[in-house]
């Protein structure tokens, strides 16, 4: 990082924890009897702070920078487990020469091991609103299990080897571009929030839908007709050489399907 960088950064910070304080006190201040208007000043200012952190940071930046982890070995199968909490979480394909390459931060830190030959990589204990980026081998055979309360989950598998994902969100989006090889099974489940869901166009996609009346349904994908009871499949999907079985459910929000 540059001198030049460093100075902002801290500036940043010391916005962020100012504007936190600020708006956990006039709430506290508020809650505890503080003849009005007093706390609504106080959390304004903290509010204001804030917009100020995102504005001058073109993001909100809460602590120090994101740092890098890479996990290096020689295994042909894989699992990763992300608890996302309230924040965001990317994932794609990295480079073959190593396991998985991963952009973590400000706080917590990945979980690597190898258990009975297969790579175990666990991203949990994140800051709320931060952002990681995982970065898998595309020589390793996947296995996804992922899960968000508000933040986002985008999974962009379509160069990874995959064999199984269960991903689920709350109240926050889920994003998932489907594998181009092999087979693959995909359940994808939301409470509150929205799950998308990209068909690139030489894969065979077997699809089908469960959904209260509270959630919008919205199918776009070319080549992928209704077969009956919320169930759709593309023209040759059991001949198709990359072929993906895809289960979703939907207690409420919003689920798309379409293609690339």
């Amino acid at each position: 990082m540059s001198e030049r960088t460093q100075p902002k950064r801290r500036f940043l910070r010391v916005l962020w924890a100012l504007g936190a304080l600020a708006t956990v006190g006039g709430i506290a201040a508020g809650l505890a009897g503080l003849a009005m208007p007093a706390p609504l000043i106080i959390v304004g200012a903290g509010l204001a702070l804030l917009g100020l952190n995102g504005l001058v940071a073109g993001d909100w930046l809460v602590g120090p920078p994101p740092k890098p982890f890479t996990a290096r070995g020689q295994v042909v199968r894989g699992v990763v487990e992300i608890h996302a909490g309230w924040s965001d979480v990317a994932v794609g394909d990295g480079p073959i020469d190593r396991i998985a390459s991963v952009t973590y931060g400000p706080f917590g830190k990945p979980d690597f091991a190898f258990e009975e030959g297969v790579a175990h990589l666990r991203l949990r204990r994140m800051l709320p609103f931060s952002r990681w980026q995982a970065d898998l081998a595309g020589n390793v055979l996947w296995d996804v299990r992922a899960r968000s309360t508000v933040g986002d989950l985008m999974l962009d598998l379509s160069k990874l080897r995959i064999e199984e994902v269960r991903a689920r969100c709350g109240a926050g989006r889920l994003t998932v571009r489907c594998p181009s090889r092999g087979f693959a099974r995909l359940a994808l489940h939301t409470t509150l929030g929205q799950i998308e869901v990209i068909i690139p166009p030489e894969v065979g996609i077997r699809l089908r839908v469960q959904a209260t009346r509270l959630a919008a349904i919205r199918i776009g994908a070319p080549g992928l007709y209704p077969t009956g009871d919320g169930s759709y499949a593309t023209d040759g999907y059991e001949a198709a050489a990359a072929a993906v079985d895809v289960m979703v459910s939907a207690s409420a929000g919003e689920v798309i399907v379409r293609g690339e």
